[in-house]
């Protein structure tokens, strides 16, 4: 009831705003999946939480010259002086990242958005060391720590991984790229580098197969105290989740379609990740965007057409961003990837192409014994090459030998052909 009346509050009821986002952010510590009112709440606290946010950053960017500017802006309330810091809010978020309903996960991920832009605007920008300058008191809070913003970077990884909602995915991005621009080089550097070998791995899952839910970042969705939340409860509870928000249960030709789509989403998180660190680049041995670059050199040099082809897609992201700084024999590999002698091979189907090898290979060594001359065979059979193998050239082939000798090869076809 209150929502369509949001503005009306903050501009004539300022002193009410306040006790009603603590009721809010308080009855988020009792909400969870299958509570009735945690869609109202959710929506009404982003509505609230933007609305103020945008009244305070106005604020902070303009001094109102006229009288009546100065009493508008005075209605706007200081989310910083909220009892709980605002990093600790962002934490509270955590769980309705994966709420069934996408309006919910739409108001969480804008809500955590205004969250950090306010954290961005009461502290200094961060140096490349990581240091950051504290708020008095508290309330506000310094930009998040290492152990807040590790899990922030996770969910919202996971968040685009597991969601097949373009809405999502556009808000997703958009709080990631907040995340990476505006938190502490060093920082983001740690912990991506930390992270990466988990995200690598889920970002090139195979799509008929459920996720590896041990590389998944799972928390509760009650917590029974704000202090309780600081640890996010982590838990491996076996899980069963496809890339793309997908059931198991679709097609295949739908299932590669949803998985090709965020695929492509995930390679612009990697890019906007990239471009930053290019842009910072962080004191430390051992950075993500050297650590990228080798990611990259290896997809590249992969066998498998979906490495290539999310490869491929990160650098024009990354390009989208800021002219990459590539090495030159990374850049020899993309240069070279249209003229690649091996032949790609697509993970989804590998299973299949294996065993058409395998036949062909079968069937071959059968026609060798039987000393049947043959013609130079491919290091690796098509579709085409092995149903010409396993019909025409067949009975070609059989034709020079017994029946006796020809019925158990031509036997063999059938599987070839399969």
């Amino acid at each position: 009831a209150l929502l369509p009346v949001v503005d009306d509050i903050t501009r004539t009821l300022p002193q009410q705003v306040g006790p009603l986002l603590e009721v809010l952010w308080g009855a988020l510590l009792e909400l969870d999946d299958l509570t009735s009112s945690t869609h109202n709440v959710m929506l009404l606290l982003s509505a609230l939480m933007t609305v103020c946010g945008q009244q305070q950053q106005a604020q902070g960017d303009s001094k109102p010259a006229a009288a009546a500017d100065a009493a508008s802006a005075a209605c706007a309330f200081d989310l910083s002086s909220l009892s709980t810091p605002m990093p600790e809010l962002v934490l509270r978020c955590f769980p309705f990242l994966r709420h069934p309903s996408k309006a919910v996960r739409q108001s969480t991920l804008r809500t955590i958005q205004t969250l950090l832009a306010l954290m961005s605007s009461n502290e200094q920008s961060p140096t490349l060391s990581g240091a950051v300058k504290s708020e008095p008191g508290g309330a506000a809070g310094s930009w998040m720590s290492g152990d807040k913003l590790s899990p922030l970077m996770c969910h919202l990884f996971q968040a685009m991984l597991l969601d097949g909602e373009t809405e999502i995915h556009d808000e997703v991005e958009k709080t990631w790229i907040m995340t990476v621009s505006r938190a502490p080089a060093e920082l983001v550097n740690r912990i991506a580098l930390k992270h990466l070998p988990n995200w690598i791995c889920l970002w090139l899952s195979a799509t008929s197969v459920p996720l590896d839910s041990s590389l998944l970042l799972l928390t509760t969705a009650q917590q029974s105290s704000s202090s309780s939340l600081g640890s996010a409860q982590d838990s491996k509870q076996p899980l069963s989740v496809f890339i793309g928000g997908l059931l198991g249960t679709e097609s295949p030709a739908e299932q590669d379609q949803q998985a090709c789509v965020v695929r492509l989403r995930v390679a612009k998180l990697f890019a906007a990740l990239a471009s930053t660190l290019q842009e910072c680049p962080v004191a430390s041995t051992t950075s993500v965007f050297t650590a990228l670059q080798g990611l990259l050199q290896s997809l590249l040099r992969s066998n498998s057409a979906v490495a290539r082809w999310a490869a491929s897609y990160m650098v024009a992201s990354w390009a989208s961003l800021r002219k990459p700084e590539l090495d030159k024999s990374l850049q020899t590999d993309l240069l070279g990837l249209a003229g690649v002698s091996s032949a790609p091979v697509y993970d989804e189907v590998y299973s299949l192409f294996n065993n058409v090898q395998n036949e062909c290979k079968r069937l071959v060594l059968a026609l060798q014994a039987a000393n049947v001359p043959l013609p130079d065979q491919p290091s690796m059979y098509t579709a085409e090459s092995a149903a010409q193998l396993g019909s025409t050239a067949l009975s070609v082939y059989c034709q020079q030998l017994s029946p006796a000798t020809a019925q158990p090869i031509q036997r063999q076809g059938p599987s070839v052909l399969a």
